[in-house]
């Protein structure tokens, strides 16, 4: 009797089972009109669903694993087991630095006590290895800026600089180590890198990294070991090389607080404005035409504060009293060409230095009916002009200042 009563139970299961697959089938009026079709359809966008998450994991896996086979190679390449993972980033410049520093038995890695901090154009910081208080002289001291490609070329690939490329691709420039405080009780092993390679503009970024080490407490070839293997482990990264440019084309000259047009009026014509680097430093710059010259004006620099004012004030005898877009300002001609200088207090301690250099005649020629350009500078600045040279510099410079706009969100670098 119980087998007959398991035997009519599994005949009333199975009924049931095939009366709901065809319901399924038929479309009844409780099933929202689903088909055989649209369940197909959901199973399939299930599954596919399914294999999308599972394909996500395998590449994150992939990269979990590249990642790590990345640091063990690093590490077994370096002989050190661990690294400390340290990031520079310059947020204006939207740049930023990797680097590792070497695990050291029974030490730990203290950065200084300001941490990250801004200076001018540069950020910067610093690491020191401890052990209870006692700090063994390993310092490392880092700076991430920005510098022109001719420039880097310029002052790292010159004699007495060896290049060589890092692990990552990038230029590792370095001069022979040397011993600071020789023969003393604190003379110390020291390097001095520059990593660099990548593109900014018409600058590249720069990582300049200053090691230190006690000679007592490490060897020469212990510290070169130490070196390279922070100096392979850069790697360097331009998130926006746009970052100072603005939507509407205008710039922001960083660490000015100013930003600056794309276009501006001067002489009744409209020029073009434009950040330019300076060897490391970024200014405002441009180019027009006036009274029959070509002229170029530009931002100095660095933004300056009220002690160069009052420094300024002090060369009274030097410097002319003018007025600049309503604010008070000095200005001097230079002893030889056609260059002016305009230092102008935009407030307390905000100051900024214009240049205005006449550089041809106005249609690029050196002479011009008869007379050089070199005659032409000479006849500007000399005592007779110098007041009237002066007052049409002081109506360009006028035009460029009054077209900036003053960013208070700004802070002044340390």
């Amino acid at each position: 009797m119980k087998n007959m009563k398991k035997v009519l139970a599994a005949l009333l299961a199975l009924t049931m089972t095939v009366c709901l697959a065809s319901c399924g089938e038929t479309g009844g009026n409780d099933n929202a009109g689903g088909t055989a079709e649209n369940s197909k359809v959901e199973d399939s966008k299930t599954e596919e669903k399914e294999e999308s998450k599972a394909e996500e994991k395998k590449e994150e896996s992939k990269t979990e694993e590249t990642e790590a086979a990345v640091t063990e190679a690093a590490a077994a390449d370096s002989g050190y087991k661990e690294f400390e993972h340290r990031t520079l980033k310059h947020e204006p410049y939207a740049i930023s630095a990797d680097y590792d520093l070497p695990v050291l038995d029974d030490l730990t890695i203290k950065d200084g006590s300001e941490g990250i901090t801004y200076f001018s154009t540069m950020v910067k910081c610093s690491s020191y290895y401890k052990k209870e208080g006692d700090n063994l002289g390993v310092d490392v001291y880092s700076n991430l800026e920005l510098i022109t490609k001719d420039r880097a070329k310029e002052a790292y690939e010159r004699d007495g600089f060896t290049v060589v490329t890092s692990d990552n691709g990038y230029n590792i420039s370095y001069q022979d180590f040397d011993v600071y405080n020789p023969d003393t009780e604190k003379s110390q092993w020291q390097a001095r890198l520059v990593v660099y390679g990548e593109s900014y503009r018409e600058c590249s970024p720069i990582l300049s990294l200053h090691f230190l080490a006690d000679q007592k407490k490490m060897t020469e070839d212990e510290f070169e070991k130490y070196v390279f293997a922070v100096a392979n482990s850069v790697k360097l990264t331009v998130e926006n090389e746009d970052a100072l440019i603005l939507d509407d084309g205008s710039c922001k000259v960083y660490p000015h607080k100013i930003i600056v047009p794309s276009k501006v009026s001067i002489a009744g014509a409209d020029c073009e404005a434009k950040l330019i680097f300076s060897q490391i430093y970024p200014e405002a710059f441009v180019e027009f035409a006036a009274d029959g010259i070509n002229y170029e004006m530009n931002t100095d620099i660095l933004s300056e504060n009220s002690l160069k004012w009052e420094k300024t004030k002090e060369k009274s005898d030097e410097y002319t009293a003018v007025k600049v877009a309503g604010h008070d300002a000095l200005a001097k001609l230079a002893t030889y060409g056609l260059n002016g200088e305009f230092v102008i207090q935009l407030s307390e301690d905000h100051v900024e230095t214009v240049n205005v250099s006449g550089k041809s005649y106005d249609d690029g020629s050196m002479k011009k009916d008869g007379k050089s350009f070199y005659d032409l500078q000479k006849e500007m600045i000399d005592d007779a002009n110098q007041a009237d040279t002066i007052a049409k510099m002081a109506e360009y410079v006028d035009a460029f200042v009054s077209s900036w706009t003053i960013d208070e969100t700004v802070q002044a670098p340390k």
